[in-house]
């Protein structure tokens, strides 16, 4: 830091070289001992970028002989320093003062770095289609976007008095509450976990949710996730689920018996039917070729004919009666 040191008069007691560097005085700190520094503001004002603001706040300073901490100049090359003022008072008397200058242009442009990275961030959380909130290790919400606010139907004051489980289905709190345990036990990186939500009126959506572990760890560390809406397509998937089932079902009261085969001719399935005219179990016929159970060899050929103009198809069906 540089420390200039003046008596009541306003001459210099004390100046270190660092304050030379800083106010470019071309002088050894020795040689300017006893000086008069009433003038030295008004020599130096041209390398503040508001020179006239830089004379009036020291104006002020010295006639209010009050303690200044942390007062912050911009100089006209665009470096910051941050100033003290220090008055010195000896039983009553005031006998000078002491002034400390450091350079902070650097803290300054990391600052200014920071700032921009924040409004960054905000910026794409604020324009994002997708949920983004932050909770801290009670698990209660620190950060929510104007997404979390439309698809829950909550608003933001209400949220951030929430646990984001209150706003998963019940049957699914107990795997959410291990999952992000675990991940906070193990530090891991990143975790995927999809759950029904409940909105505030009662509706559910399903959600698929990453969950980031923060890559520096300290005392307020927090979790940040980012919720997809993916209701369609988990609607898609159970309505799917049904269907396989309701044919499943089907196959398995059929008169007749069928069998269920890859391209390749192994056996996938096989209904009840087809197990009873066989005399086989399911079990059994799992994995061998069709072609191979009760088909003589000219049949096997025409089988085989008849895969190789199904090579588009995964599955295909054999008919008993």
């Amino acid at each position: 830091a540089g420390i200039l040191l003046e008596n009541d008069d306003r001459t210099i007691s004390l100046i270190n070289q660092e304050f030379c560097r800083l106010f470019n005085i071309p002088v050894s700190p020795d040689l300017l001992v006893g000086s008069d520094c009433s003038q030295s503001a008004e020599q130096s004002k041209h390398l503040f970028k508001d020179p006239q603001a830089f004379i009036k706040r020291i104006n002020k300073i010295l006639k209010d002989k009050k303690l200044v901490s942390g007062d912050e100049l911009e100089l006209s090359d665009g470096k910051f320093y941050e100033r003290d003022f220090v008055p010195l008072w000896i039983e009553g008397k005031y006998d000078g003062h002491l002034w400390v200058y450091r350079d902070i242009t650097e803290s300054k442009q990391a600052e200014s770095q920071l700032k921009l990275q924040e409004e960054k961030y905000r910026s794409i959380v604020e324009k994002a289609t997708d949920i983004i909130y932050r909770v801290n290790a009670e698990g209660y919400f620190t950060f929510v976007n104007e997404v979390a606010e439309r698809i829950t139907g909550f608003s933001k004051d209400e949220l951030l008095t929430m646990r984001y489980s209150q706003l998963i289905r019940n049957d699914y709190k107990k795997k959410a509450f291990e999952l992000y345990k675990s991940q906070i036990e193990n530090k891991t990186p990143s975790t995927y976990f999809e759950f029904p939500l409940v909105t505030k009126d009662g509706n559910e959506i399903w959600m698929g949710q990453s969950v980031q572990y923060p890559e520096k760890e300290d005392a307020s560390a927090q979790l940040t996730a980012l919720a997809i809406d993916i209701n369609k397509r988990k609607l898609a998937e159970l309505n799917l689920k049904l269907q396989e089932e309701k044919y499943r079902n089907i196959i398995a009261n059929m008169n007749l018996g069928l069998l269920e085969v890859d391209i390749d001719d192994n056996i996938q399935h096989a209904n009840q039917s087809f197990c009873k005219m066989s005399g086989y179990t399911l079990e059994e016929l799992i994995g061998k070729k069709a072609s191979e159970l009760f088909i003589s060899e000219e049949e096997k050929k025409l089988i085989k004919k008849k895969n190789e103009s199904r090579r588009n198809l995964t599955h295909h069906f054999v008919v008993f009666s």
